[in-house]
Order: C-alpha cells, then structure tokens, then sequence
C-alpha cells in the first residue's frame, strides 16, 4: 500500500512522500521489562533467548519508525524504498528496495481498490 500512495503523491506532484517501514523480526522475550506493557513470563523470555540470533526486541523494531521519520532528504529518494533491518529480520535500519513482486503495478493497483472499498467508495487521491 505505501508503494501505490508513494505512486499517487508524486504524479500528484504533492510535497510529500510515502516510505514503507519493516520492524524486522520483533518479539516480547527480547524486549526490556516495562511494568503493565511488556513483562513476558519465564517461557516468552526462553524462547526469545533461542531466537537471539535472527530476532530482536521490539525496542530494536521500532527504531525503523523513527528513522523514516526523522531521516532527511527523502523526496530525494528513489521510489518505492522502505526502511527496514540490515539482514531482513534485524540489524541496523538502511534504506533498501523491496522484493519485485510489491512493487507490481499489478498488486499495487489491487490494494489500492481495497482501501477504497474500505473507504466507502472513495479515492481520497482521485485525479
């Protein structure tokens, strides 16, 4: 969905941009302790340890968020990008280009007559 927004804003020539953002591979065992928000039991905490080496907190997944919006420059970018962890499932945030089949006119097209379904009808981006 962000790719087909990203699309409408620039043949729109809006002064704004979409950019899709993964979290990566996040899970409760690997993130801190926070009192009535996140305090996984001792089974949470074991499985999060077994999956150290391709999981991270979800303190760690939400960085790519706070990238994408604070990072400068990005009308700049090219399109359809998003931010996501270096190695897919963690790692630090890059900017990378997602897999050919989302960035399908095709499936962009198709999401984009779900969200207008979903919006009574209505293409809040309609030329």
């Amino acid at each position: 969905m962000g790719i087909g927004l990203d699309h409408r804003l620039r043949q729109l020539q809006w002064p704004s941009r979409s950019v899709a953002v993964h979290p990566g591979y996040s899970v409760s065992g690997l993130t801190p302790v926070i009192e009535e928000i996140n305090e996984p039991d001792f089974a949470k905490r074991l499985t999060g340890r077994l999956q150290g080496s391709f999981a991270q907190g979800k303190h760690e997944g939400s960085v790519a968020i706070v990238e994408a919006a604070l990072t400068e420059g990005l009308e700049r970018c090219a399109p359809g990008v998003f931010f996501g962890p270096q190695w897919t499932s963690k790692g630090r945030i890059t900017l990378a280009r997602p897999a050919n089949v989302t960035r399908s006119k095709v499936l962009q097209d198709a999401a984009w007559e779900i969200l207008i379904q979903a919006n009574e009808g209505v293409d809040p981006f309609a030329l």
